[in-house]
């Protein structure tokens, strides 16, 4: 039990003790007032009528009656009845266990408030891992491009250096190639100047032999020889 439902039931008879004495001073001034008010409406009265002895009977008899004090138990007595009625009221409140209701629906709205302080604390939590989540990822994203970026120009530089290696390589091939072709083709034109040459001299000494040329013409086939060999060796 909270020490509030302890302190209800002690706070409220205090109050139903305390509460009749302002009426209680109330009802005394009151009925102290109404004397010298009857006795003054009562002689009026008397000489109106012109009865002074039944108004004179009258006056003596109220004011007793005003005086007579009135048992604080009792029905009559106004204080009493509102310390009953206030004590009934704190019964029945007591009865009904308001207190304990009232208790019941405050300990239920604090812990809805709890449940919404906790559940708003969860959301900020979870929206603060989903923030440094999404942070981290868009680091690890920034960093897998930088080293993409950085991949890819490796390849590209590498890619050119390959590229210019093949073309040295094949440059250089080929002009091994064209200078092979170069050799054989000197290669070729003098075995054919040569094989010219000998078949000119075996064809002269035939014919000088044979006496079917002179001099001259064997002169000229050896020119015509020579200026063909060199013309294909340029």
């Amino acid at each position: 039990m909270t020490p509030w439902k302890r302190l209800a039931l002690p706070a409220a008879l205090a109050l139903a003790l305390a509460f009749p004495a302002p009426v209680l001073f109330a009802q005394d001034a009151v009925d102290d007032t109404p004397v010298a008010t009857a006795a003054d409406d009562a002689a009026p009265a008397a000489e109106a009528d012109g009865d002074a002895v039944v108004a004179g009977a009258l006056a003596e008899a109220e004011p007793a009656a005003s005086h007579a004090p009135i048992p604080f138990f009792s029905l009559f007595n106004t204080n009493f009845v509102v310390w009953i009625a206030f004590l009934i009221f704190v019964a029945v409140v007591i009865g009904l266990k308001v207190p304990r209701i009232l208790a019941g629906l405050l300990d239920k709205r604090a812990a809805t408030i709890r449940s919404e302080l906790d559940e708003a604390r969860t959301l900020r939590e979870e929206a603060q891992a989903l923030l440094a989540s999404f942070e981290k990822k868009q680091k690890d994203v920034a960093e897998q491009a930088a080293r993409i970026v950085a991949q890819a120009k490796d390849e590209a530089s590498r890619a050119a250096d390959e590229a210019r290696e093949d073309i040295a390589r094949s440059v250089t091939r080929r002009l091994a190639a064209a200078e092979d072709q170069i050799k054989g083709a000197e290669a070729r034109a003098l075995r054919e100047v040569r094989d010219r040459a000998v078949s000119v001299a075996v064809e002269a000494a035939r014919g000088i032999i044979a006496g079917k040329m002179t001099t001259t013409e064997s002169n000229r086939l050896i020119d015509e020889a020579i200026a063909a060999a060199g013309e294909k060796l340029h």
